[in-house]
């Protein structure tokens, strides 16, 4: 019942396998049932068809010798699912990581859904001294050198986070690590193995040790955890009772603000939908807790202060210890360390068309912390957090903001349509497809998205047009034709365009000055874990460093006021 060449390709081994594989998630595949019987060794949740192909490739199909060049998903580098073939690559195991291709900043290649990731394999047994070429580039094809790293430094259970269960019966097993790590680089180790949680009441843990535990309704332990999960129960613009409360959401926060109120949900609704879970207000309002988003180019952490005020799951959430102060903790969540430690070692997949990537609550527990922190430092951070909050206030008022704001106004006295012929909009050079709003970019009068491009009459309106597109779309917005033909413009746009640049320069001394209070928050944090200059100059070099430097929390000034209708589009005056 095989197709043609199925049996023959089936029943031999192969010189030479090169693949990209379907990539169908097990909740989607017909025969799940099916796949588990046969493939239990990686099928299970989170799983998907590529894997089964990566792993019959590496046991079955490949030859001694044999070379396996494959496209996968960058979601495996850190997936629990992709960790069980991954251990097939420990040394002296099945096979021979030999490259890693990370193509996340090299723009969306071959309309993969995905971030694609290149590997080739050996079927050779691995030795420890053995090297591991990562490549990294900014465009693709790609001369870019490559990143060696040693095969025993690669897997180290102390750089590359352990996630499955050891095999009680290999003693060798619980030296290595679960994740492919393609932003490591050699130079990080020492500083990775330094920052270790050791688990073993030494001096430093995990970060959960900060924050109180809490039980969720299954009994699971968990210390970070989402904010409310809705279950389908809408946001109301307005209160709906004595139990609905006033949300926030990820898209609105920065470092130190934890932006504005997205509307209010009834906490009795969210109780009782099949999905809805109420995460830390199932019993009490709060005064304060924690908030970071979650999904986001690095961490962004802020503290929220007010018992009328919840979160919804697009933020991380969790409640410091009793007699630990909060602030220390946003505080460092904020700091170049955590930073650095949270990109090389436990980013994880990335979403489809940007950088940004989840952050889960496993990995914000999973961050270095100091156990008994000094009294000295922990007062350092509270006073260096007080200091981002009331720069944040000022700089939250940024010229971002005033610009949507001054077009809001404006467009109700006088507006062209970008339509209209003055404006000389021209199509010609545009994507024949929708694109994202992420790989939007300003160059003169055109607006470029990749190989593609659009032009205006001159670069004040091209630049206005620009900023309206970009600043308060959502997280995964796309931007069509139809969308750039509805834009209104206010007809003065040359001078809304020529204050708001004014208003940019003189904000340059806030962004300055919070860059300075988050520099002496860097500099306690560096101090706490007792690091040398050589290791906070590495830290600080391989932040300011492509890939790097494209992985940004977001600052407040970046920041703009949720607005249900964008006052912009023509559907605002229909």
């Amino acid at each position: 019942m095989l197709a043609p060449g199925s049996l023959e390709r089936d029943s031999e081994q192969w010189k030479y396998i090169v693949g990209n594989p379907p990539y169908i998630r097990a909740e989607r595949v017909k025969y799940n049932d099916e796949m588990r019987g046969l493939w239990h060794q990686v099928w299970g949740q989170n799983a998907d068809t590529g894997l089964v192909f990566l792993y019959r490739a590496l046991t079955e199909s490949l030859e001694a010798g044999g070379w396996l060049g494959m496209v996968v998903s960058g979601g495996y580098a850190n997936s629990e699912a992709a960790a069980k073939v991954w251990k097939l690559l420990y040394p002296r195991r099945n096979a021979a990581l030999r490259k890693v291709v990370w193509l996340e900043f090299a723009g969306k290649q071959w309309d993969a859904n995905v971030i694609p990731m290149l590997l080739i394999i050996e079927k050779t047994l691995a030795q420890e001294e053995d090297e591991i070429e990562l490549f990294v580039p900014s465009s693709w094809p790609s001369d870019k050198s490559s990143n060696r790293i040693k095969y025993k430094d690669f897997f180290d259970a102390k750089v590359s986070p352990r996630i499955t269960d050891i095999d009680l019966s290999d003693t060798a097993e619980g030296l290595w690590g679960n994740y492919l790590l393609p932003l490591l680089h050699h130079e990080d180790i020492p500083i990775l193995k330094r920052l270790y949680p050791n688990g073993n009441g030494e001096k430093i843990v995990e970060l959960k040790e900060a924050v109180m535990r809490q039980l969720s309704r299954n009994n699971r332990p968990f210390w970070f955890t989402y904010g409310i999960q809705r279950g389908g129960t809408a946001v109301t613009a307005e209160s709906t009772g004595e139990d609905s409360v006033q949300v926030i959401a990820g898209r609105s926060i920065s470092i130190g603000w934890s932006g504005e109120p997205v509307g209010w949900v009834s906490l009795n609704a969210v109780r009782e939908r099949p999905y809805g879970k109420l995460s830390l207000w199932a019993s009490k309002r709060l005064e304060s807790f924690l908030a970071v988003t979650n999904i986001g180019l690095a961490p962004t952490a802020t503290l929220v202060n007010s018992d009328v005020i919840a979160a919804v799951d697009s933020l991380i959430v969790a409640v410091p210890k009793i007699g630990l102060d909060p602030k220390t903790v946003v505080a460092y969540i904020n700091s170049k360390l955590a930073r650095f430690y949270y990109l090389v070692r436990l980013r994880t997949g990335v979403l489809e068309g940007s950088s940004r990537a989840h952050v889960y609550p496993r990995t914000l527990e999973a961050l270095p912390w100091v156990k008994d922190l000094d009294s000295t430092i922990a007062q350092r951070l509270v006073e260096g957090y007080d200091g981002l909050e009331k720069l944040a206030a000022r700089a939250k008022n940024n010229p971002d903001e005033w610009l949507l704001s001054e077009v809001e106004t404006r467009l109700e006295t006088s507006r062209y349509k970008l339509s209209d012929r003055h404006l000389n909009l021209n199509f010609s050079n545009w994507s024949p497809e929708d694109v994202q709003v992420e790989e939007l970019s300003l160059d003169g009068n055109c607006i470029r998205a990749g190989l593609f491009s659009l032009e205006l009459v001159d670069a004040d309106v091209t630049e206005l047009v620009y900023k309206l597109l970009t600043l308060n779309a959502d997280e995964e917005a796309t931007i069509s034709r139809a969308i750039i033909q509805k834009l209104l413009v206010p007809q003065d746009y040359a001078a809304v365009m020529q204050t708001y640049r004014q208003r940019l320069a003189s904000f340059q001394q806030v962004e300055s000055d919070f860059f300075a209070a988050l520099a002496q928050i860097d500099q306690t944090v560096y101090e706490m874990f007792e690091l040398t200059a050589e290791e906070q100059a590495h830290i600080e070099t391989r932040l300011a460093s492509f890939p790097l430097n494209k992985l940004q929390p977001r600052y407040p000034w970046q920041t703009v006021k949720p607005r249900p209708i964008k006052a912009y589009l023509s559907d605002r005056f229909a």
